[in-house]
C-alpha cells in the first residue's frame, strides 16, 4: 500500500504513512509538511505549517514522533527506514511555502535509511495544485479545481518512485468507472464524518485486470486537498490527476 496527497491531503498522507508505516510503504506529498506539524493548534496550522517554515522545528517533531511510537499510539518508526518518499512543491506556490516541504524532507531524511529513497522536486514554476502533463489550468494559475497542466507527469513520477518500473501508461480514460463505498468504518464512533472533515463516501478505481482476478494488484490511496472533494468538483480529482492511467 502507498499513499499520496496534495495540500491538506498531503498532510493527511504523511499522518497516515507515519502512523501506519507497517502497512503503508511509501508516500507522495504535494505541498504538505511534517507529521504533527499543527499540534492541535489552528494558528500553527495556518501560520508556520503554511507560510512560515522557519518556525517549524523538525527536531521537535521527530522527537514527538519517536515518543508517540514508543507509547504505541502509532507504528514503530523502524518501519520508516525502508520507506520511499516523493515530495513536490512548485516555485510559484502562494499557499504553502516551499520551505514547509523542505522541512518535511528534513523530517523524513531523519527516519529513512538511504537518501535516494527520499526524492524532492522544487523546480517547476507551478502554483498550488496537483500537476499534470495533459489537463487542467495553466501552470501558474491558482483556481479550482486545483489541477494544473505544467507539462509534467507528476502522477507517473510519484508512482514510479514508489513502485519502481511501471507498465506503459494507458490512454486517458473516458468516463472512468468508480466504486463508491462508505467510510463510516474508518470514523471513530463518537464523531460524525463532518466533524473530522471526512466525506461520507470514498471511491475506488479498479483496473479491468484487477477486477477479473487475473492479476494481483497493489493499492494506492489518493487524498485530495481542500475544495477538491466530490461534493465540490464531482469526480474531477479522481479522473484527471493521471493516477488511474
Amino acid at each position: 500500500i502507498t499513499v499520496s496527497g496534495v495540500s491538506s491531503g498531503g498532510y493527511m498522507a504523511v499522518q497516515l504513512h507515519v502512523a501506519f508505516s507497517t502497512l503503508i510503504r511509501g508516500v507522495g506529498v504535494v505541498a504538505g509538511g511534517p507529521f504533527y506539524c499543527a499540534q492541535f493548534n489552528l494558528e500553527i496550522a495556518l501560520g508556520p505549517c503554511m507560510e512560515y517554515p522557519g518556525l517549524i522545528v523538525a527536531k521537535e517533531l521527530e522527537a514527538i514522533t519517536l515518543t508517540t511510537a514508543l507509547s504505541g499510539f502509532i507504528d514503530s518508526t523502524k518501519h520508516l527506514a525502508d520507506a520511499r518518499v516523493y515530495l513536490f512543491s512548485g516555485t510559484e506556490d502562494s499557499v504553502v511555502n516551499t520551505g514547509v516541504v523542505r522541512k518535511l524532507q528534513d523530517y523524513y531524511q531523519y527516519f529513512v535509511g538511504s537518501k535516494g529513497q527520499v526524492v524532492a522536486n522544487y523546480t517547476l514554476p507551478a502554483e498550488h495544485a496537483w500537476i499534470t502533463d495533459n489537463w487542467g489550468n495553466d501552470c501558474n494559475v491558482l483556481d479550482t479545481p486545483w489541477i494544473n497542466n505544467c507539462g509534467f507527469d507528476l502522477a507517473g513520477e510519484v508512482l514510479q518512485h514508489l513502485y519502481g518500473e511501471l507498465q506503459p501508461r494507458s490512454p486517458k480514460l473516458v468516463n472512468p468507472k468508480f466504486v463508491q463505498f462508505s467510510q463510516s468504518e474508518f470514523i471513530p464512533g463518537v464523531f460524525s464524518h463532518e466533524q473530522i472533515g471526512m466525506g461520507s463516501s470514498g471511491f475506488l478505481f479498479v483496473p479491468e485486470d484487477c477486477s477479473t482476478g487475473n492479476h494481483t494488484c497493489k493499492l494506492h490511496i489518493s487524498l485530495h486537498g481542500c475544495q477538491q472533494n466530490f461534493g465540490s468538483i464531482g469526480d474531477t480529482f479522481m479522473s484527471h490527476t493521471g493516477l488511474i492511467e
